[in-house]
């Protein structure tokens, strides 16, 4: 415990505590942004001015402030995660002085907004990444769940699809309903003839395996067709308006809505 270095505690923490596959490669590409000679430290070593100069070597490497906060939050959480569980000590008077941030993005389409998105989505050229937005709006689901989708997950009979835990944020199976707009959905790309055979839903158009991100070409293309703002993240978005709409419609509870946007709370 007193000599593993943040490195090591790293590694522990990834393969030990870390199931989630989503979660695994966004926190290794986060811990990939700290300094190696921080991570090469004991972290009772750490000290307060050491955070500060990451910081700020972040920041002058251009990387964004959500992602430098990030990083520095990776390290608060490493070194906390091992103080529980007896893998280190943790320095005296550390402190994370966090970057401010300018979360005031356009995550909620107005219906005038909607209806722009959706005639953009129906005039582009690539149908396949249109079809993974209209899934994200019509069911609320994450992207990562989205990507991995497979076809043995969706109950056509019951009206369900099932989100695999190793694949779900938390960790956990759930089992949610289809609206009538996504089983049709569904059932025109199941029974399109033109698609390749694949396990996956919507499988990488290239390798044909699981997606790793949206085409950036046809995000950019979509918000400028729809004159949506250029800081409009689709795939979250989509889930926010899904759950603002939702919300607001009066159709469901509290609790309803939190199962369905598979919240722990």
């Amino acid at each position: 415990a007193k000599t593993l270095s943040l490195s090591r505690l790293w590694e522990t923490y990834r393969d030990e505590h870390l199931k989630n596959e989503g979660t695994k490669r966004t926190d290794t590409a986060n811990f990939n942004n700290i300094p190696k000679e921080i991570a090469a430290k004991i972290p009772m070593e750490i000290t307060t001015r050491d955070v500060e100069s990451m910081k700020r070597r972040l920041f002058a490497r251009g990387l964004a402030p959500q992602t430098v906060k990030h990083a520095m939050t990776l390290v608060q959480r490493l070194i906390r995660w091992g103080k529980k569980n007896g893998l280190c000590q943790p320095p005296n008077d550390l402190e994370f002085d966090f970057p401010k941030l300018d979360n005031e993005k356009t995550e909620n389409l107005t219906p005038e907004q909607m209806l722009a998105l959706l005639k953009a989505l129906d005039e582009d050229p690539d149908q396949e990444s249109a079809a993974i937005m209209r899934i994200a709006l019509y069911t609320g689901v994450r992207r990562g769940a989205i990507f991995s989708l497979r076809w043995d997950d969706v109950d056509f009979v019951h009206r369900v699809m099932r989100l695999r835990g190793d694949a779900a944020k938390n960790g956990k199976t759930t089992i949610l309903p289809l609206a009538e707009n996504a089983l049709r959905l569904l059932e025109e790309l199941r029974d399109n003839p033109y698609r390749p055979q694949n396990e996956l839903v919507f499988p990488a158009p290239r390798s044909h395996g699981r997606r790793s991100n949206m085409p950036q070409a046809f995000t950019n293309r979509i918000r400028q067709k729809s004159g949506i703002s250029l800081d409009f993240r689709p795939m979250h978005g989509l889930r926010h308006t899904f759950a603002s709409w939702l919300a607001s419609s009066g159709s469901v509870s509290m609790f309803e809505l939190q199962k369905l946007l598979t919240h722990e709370s």
